[in-house]
């Protein structure tokens, strides 16, 4: 690993796993145990439904929707921690190859940052009656963060130009974050009509949902990189 990526990727797990720690201490609140169990168990099962990504090293996971879903119905603590166990059993979860734990951190601290940006942004904006719009705006904050910061390391690591790395890569995905944002969309709208047990019930549609805005992607080549594991 070149010192330039070390520079990157070691503060950048100091941030997050700071800023999880300290959520944890100032917010530990799980008001509604019901839900938050119901969540995180679909969450975990969702982490082991893995999409492979067309021409590109990696899969994608559809527990990103659980953690959407988590952010627009629960509090900061409950939302990270349904990110954090997702993302642990999406990093293990018959991988090709065992990440290492500088990869495992890596990404949970990903996480942890894309969770906390968008529970902010889409707390000020559900207090403003703007919830839809606010669910939007979470799921592109989980898009750039994770496109943009895997781009920059893979840049570093290879010696490559980021924005090139992110259009052959990661430009694609974006219609994949639109399904999962639909689908928290009509599960959180669902829940405050019909309530939280019925609008679960239409998650497991939520696979073949998102699978099938894959269809809206443009197809790119794929140069030959080293990916930071099956966990982004």
């Amino acid at each position: 690993m070149s010192t330039k990526a070390k520079l990157l990727i070691f503060p950048w797990i100091a941030v997050g796993i700071g800023l999880l720690v300290a959520a944890l201490a100032l917010d530990f609140r799980f008001p509604e145990p019901a839900r938050f169990v119901t969540c995180l168990v679909l969450a975990l099962l969702g982490s082991t439904f893995k999409i492979k990504l067309p021409r590109m090293q990696g899969t994608f996971s559809i527990s990103f929707v659980l953690a959407l879903i988590a952010i627009a119905q629960m509090t900061l603590t409950e939302s990270l921690v349904v990110g954090v166990l997702a993302t642990l059993v999406q990093c293990f979860w018959r991988t090709r190859k065992r990440p290492t734990a500088v990869q495992v951190l890596f990404n949970i601290s990903t996480l942890v940052v894309s969770v906390v940006m968008a529970f902010g942004v889409l707390d000020s904006l559900r207090n403003a009656g703007a919830l839809i719009p606010g669910l939007v705006l979470a799921a592109l904050l989980f898009f750039i963060v994770n496109s943009g910061l895997v781009s920059l390391v893979l840049a570093l690591l290879n010696s490559q130009s980021a924005v090139s790395i992110w259009r052959n890569c990661h430009r694609w995905a974006f219609p994949y974050y639109v399904g999962g944002a639909v689908v928290a969309a009509l599960v959180t709208v669902c829940s405050q009509v019909c309530g939280w047990r019925l609008a679960f019930a239409i998650l497991p549609l939520s696979p073949r949902g998102i699978r099938d805005c894959s269809q809206l992607k443009p197809h790119f080549t794929r140069p030959a990189l080293a990916v930071l594991g099956d966990c982004h």
